[in-house]
């Protein structure tokens, strides 16, 4: 399933790291959200030579709030056993589908199958791992892990990229398809959620998607209000699991990582909005960062270090040259992750 919307400079690329898969035995549907970059036009294209690849096309913009919609769309209409995700702007590595299909096909209890994902820019250069910023106990989940992650997956922002993914559809359609959470613009850790009920999940220690990150990244230009979506999806989960000790556990644990996400994520915001010139807004994100960082009694370390930084890029907010650059100086002239995903 290929969601896209303007994807017109990346969705060749998606497609075609389909097509280069020693797995032939596929077929894609792509749903585009009433394009305006000629995003259609090239799926099409591609479509002609190859019937696996199939067209679905929106009139209207359905947007970020049926984005589970989308995807049921072409849900409905596929036949595969399995059912991989694909975004416009993203590709799958060689071998992807084959080397993970072999895997799980050996585990027949495991709902769901991911693995990591390389970050690559615009132009398709690495720029490192997904999982490289995961602290030291979620780092386990994409060695070989074999298991049950509901608990981990209340903890954090969505750690699974969806371009990695294989679900067995009779799970999927189990929980009724792919789901949404009012106010959130992602189907991914809503429909994770769901699944992890059903039974464990397989992780790899293998490559299994490239996660493009660019201007237009929604990832990027909306981590706040994402974050905060995901919380609240979180908690609601959580509240809603019968009274006893470890749900009292759960949610102390659940707030303190939660807290120290979203000071990520706003200071995230802040360096993001000094880098496009945006110095009013940046600096209200990053005094934001700082409240939530030293804003509760006995923040942990993760959090004052953060803290501490944010507050490094606030002052430095104030010179004359942009703050991005003077690290990237630093450096050694290395520019920030932030700064490649930006294409600059």
């Amino acid at each position: 399933i290929t969601p896209a919307c303007n994807h017109g400079r990346f969705i060749a690329a998606a497609i075609r790291s389909a097509q280069a898969q020693d797995l032939g035995d596929w077929e894609m549907w792509v749903v585009d959200d009433a394009s305006t970059d000629g995003t259609a036009a090239a799926v099409a294209g591609l479509a002609a030579g190859d019937p696996r690849v199939r067209l679905l096309r929106h009139d209207e913009n359905w947007g970020m709030s049926r984005l589970a919609d989308s995807y049921n769309q072409a849900l409905e209409r596929s036949r595969g056993e399995w059912i991989a995700i694909l975004e416009g702007d993203d590709a799958w590595p060689p071998g992807k589908l084959g080397r993970q299909l072999a895997q799980l096909e050996r585990a027949p209890d495991v709902i769901l199958g991911y693995g990591r994902a390389q970050l690559i820019s615009p132009a398709g250069m690495p720029l490192g791992e997904t999982t490289d910023g995961l602290p030291g106990r979620f780092q386990r989940y994409f060695r070989d892990f074999r298991g049950p992650l509901l608990e981990p997956l209340l903890l954090r922002p969505c750690f699974i990229h969806p371009v990695t993914v294989l679900i067995r559809r009779p799970a999927l359609e189990r929980i009724g398809g792919f789901r949404s959470f009012p106010g959130l613009g992602l189907t991914d850790h809503p429909t994770f959620l769901e699944l992890a009920e059903l039974g464990p999940f397989l992780g790899s220690s293998a490559v299994l998607g490239l996660y493009r990150r660019h201007r237009g990244s929604q990832s990027l230009n909306r981590i706040v209000e994402l974050t905060r979506g995901e919380r609240r999806l979180a908690f609601a989960r959580v509240d809603g699991l019968p009274a006893s000790g470890r749900r009292r556990a759960l949610r102390r644990r659940m707030e303190r990582s939660w807290s120290l996400e979203e000071t990520r994520a706003l200071l995230t915001a802040g360096r993001l909005r000094l880098l496009r010139r945006q110095r009013g807004d940046a600096r209200a994100s990053l005094r934001s960062s700082l409240a939530t960082a030293f804003g509760t009694p006995f923040p942990s370390l993760r959090r004052l270090a953060l803290g501490f930084f944010a507050l490094g890029v606030l002052g430095a907010s104030f010179l004359p040259v942009n703050p991005e650059r003077v690290a990237g100086w630093a450096r050694g002239r290395r520019a920030s992750l932030l700064e490649r995903s930006e294409g600059t």
